[in-house]
């Protein structure tokens, strides 16, 4: 576990610059909303950092529960009164906790890359002056809308 921070140190040392790009995107794959905090966007951080750790952990539930079935079904001997449908019961119980890691797993993924995604277009924007919009009035009624630039 030190090799892994070392590691995260240095290129995190190594990539720190100005104008560097790959920093917050690596920092949300090495850590969940790592690049947004380190973007001072403490509120989505949390939020990527809560999802992804709620996806990983729901699929290493679902993968202990089908584990639990595989245990049942090995143990269900021929003997019992119940043999068939209880070994159709496992085999389904089974394929759904395998359907429902799979789903977790294929999210937790999606997130990590809509956080890098989000990450890398947060640096990207972090200089962009957004004085210019103080000046844009947006008036709306109820079949029309209206921008309004004062110079």
């Amino acid at each position: 576990m030190s090799k892994f921070f070392f590691i995260l140190f240095f290129f995190t040392s190594v990539l720190k610059g100005e104008g560097n790009y790959l920093l917050p995107p690596f920092l949300s794959l090495a850590l969940p909303g790592g690049g947004q905090f380190y973007n001072e966007k403490y509120i989505k951080g949390a939020v990527f950092a809560t999802t992804e750790v709620f996806l990983i952990y729901s699929a290493l539930l679902q993968a202990d529960r089908r584990r639990d079935v595989n245990r049942k079904l090995a143990n269900l001997t021929v003997e019992n009164p119940n043999y068939l449908s209880l070994r159709n019961r496992y085999k389904s119980e089974r394929d759904f906790y395998r359907r429902d890691r799979d789903k977790y797993i294929w999210l937790s993924i999606a997130c990590v890359l809509v956080s890098m995604g989000d990450a890398f277009v947060d640096d990207h924007f972090k200089e962009y002056d957004e004085s210019i919009f103080k000046n844009l009035e947006i008036n709306t009624s109820f079949n029309r809308l209206e921008f309004c630039f004062k110079f």
